[in-house]
């Protein structure tokens, strides 16, 4: 429901008698100066019909004569409905306090008038390129004590990382359009400590998930697992380092990083030349290369080429055609600007942008409806003579738009303008 605003017609001898009761009211402020409550018992003793507030109009009115004004108002459609139910309500006071409300108008119905018959609703279709095989990457992070290989479910949020794992590893090995050919585990560790001890770490880390995994899924997937390792992942170390803006001499670590090549003495002296970066990336990057990344190699069941081309329907498109019958034009707008046909003209012209959507129109190819929202759009920018150009051209291509256009008041006002 939307509210409009009030109009208020007075009669000569009502304003009169309110204008006497306000100067009676501030003489008796001006003259006993009471305070805030004082001045509100006042008010309401002298000032009997206070002057409207807050209304569309306010008319005084002297003798008995007819006072007509056009209400304009505008109000948002909305995409549950194609008509608008108008009422009004109204009331008589007299200066004797009397009231007479006035019997409701009966309610008067609007249709909603859009160009949403001129959407295109024909099935758009996108071809799509689908590969026989596919890879599916797969990163996670587990807790381990330190310097044990032993997977506790409690500790930090393995559970959580654990379920990650069981439920990705279930709906690929279980699905029905790929068959899986390999699975490789590859766990690795963080510089801190030796590099022996950490690559028997990350060798025996990846051997019980594994064992985990073959317990929870059986045969297969123990068949189809192999596992590697990364004793310590100095690769993965440099890209976080050279994404992490907020590190101070990024650029000199890179090049200690770079230049230094055994990696028990790269951890040294990064913990030596930069003591405090190295707190900062040992607490805050060193956890994350405790990582354990599936690479899962899949075969499309039943295909014999490496790649097959086909035209399927394309849903996205499908998305806008639907918001933009049910009028939520921004959202049809934001899917369709980019197809550049005669909906996304619709949707612009619906939303006011009438030299966008001309621009989309002028390039499309000549037919009926493309010409008829052509005409629209050159009557709204004012392009008198092309905009009835367009039109006849459309009422040539689609005799009935002619009759079309006399019950549209752009197009009538266009073709009535001399």
């Amino acid at each position: 429901a939307v509210p409009l605003q009030e109009i208020s017609i007075r009669g000569g001898l009502f304003s009169r008698v309110q204008d006497r009761n306000y100067w009676q009211f501030s003489q008796y402020v001006r003259l006993f100066r009471p305070d805030a409550a004082g001045e509100q018992w006042a008010f309401e003793r002298f000032v009997k019909h206070p002057y409207p507030q807050g209304v569309r109009l306010d008319s005084i009115v002297e003798g008995a004569r007819d006072l007509s004004y056009y209400y304009s108002q505008e109000v948002p459609t909305r995409s549950e409905g194609k008509t608008m139910l108008l009422t009004l309500h109204g009331a008589v006071v007299a200066l004797d306090g009397s009231r007479y409300d006035l019997p409701p108008l009966d309610t008067l119905r609007y249709h909603i008038s859009s160009m949403l018959s001129f959407a295109d609703t024909t099935t758009r279709y996108v071809t799509k390129i689908i590969e026989k095989y596919a890879v599916v990457n797969n990163r996670n992070y587990l807790s381990f004590r330190v310097n044990d290989t032993r997977i506790i479910d409690t500790l930090g949020d393995n559970a959580v990382q654990l379920a990650r794992i069981e439920s990705l590893m279930s709906g690929l090995v279980e699905q029905r359009e790929f068959h899986v050919d390999s699975i490789v585990l590859t766990a690795s560790a963080s510089p801190e400590g030796s590099y022996a001890q950490n690559e028997r770490l990350a060798r025996g880390r990846a051997a019980v998930l594994k064992q985990r995994l073959g317990q929870r899924f059986g045969l297969q997937v123990d068949t189809l697992l192999s596992v590697r390792w990364v004793a310590e992942d100095w690769v993965e170390l440099e890209r976080r380092i050279a994404a992490d803006s907020t590190i101070a001499e990024r650029e000199a670590i890179l090049g200690l990083l770079r230049t230094v090549g055994n990696p028990d003495r790269r951890e040294a002296e990064l913990r030596r030349r930069f003591p405090k970066q190295y707190r900062d990336i040992r607490e805050r990057l060193y956890p994350l290369l405790r990582a354990v990344n599936f690479k899962y190699d899949l075969r499309r069941v039943g295909m014999v080429k490496d790649t097959i081309h086909t035209t399927v329907p394309d849903t996205l498109y499908a998305r806008g055609v639907e918001l933009l019958n049910e009028r939520e034009y921004n959202d049809a707008l934001r899917i369709l600007r980019p197809y550049e046909d005669r909906n996304t003209a619709v949707a612009m012209l619906s939303l006011g942008y009438d030299e966008q959507a001309y621009e989309v129109l002028r390039r499309l190819s000549e037919e009926a409806t493309v010409e008829y929202l052509k005409a629209i759009a050159c009557a709204r920018m004012g392009r008198i003579e092309e905009g009835k150009a367009a039109f006849r051209r459309a009422c040539e291509l689609q005799p009935n738009f002619e009759y079309r256009g006399n019950l549209d008041p752009e197009i009538r006002e266009l073709i009535t303008t001399q």
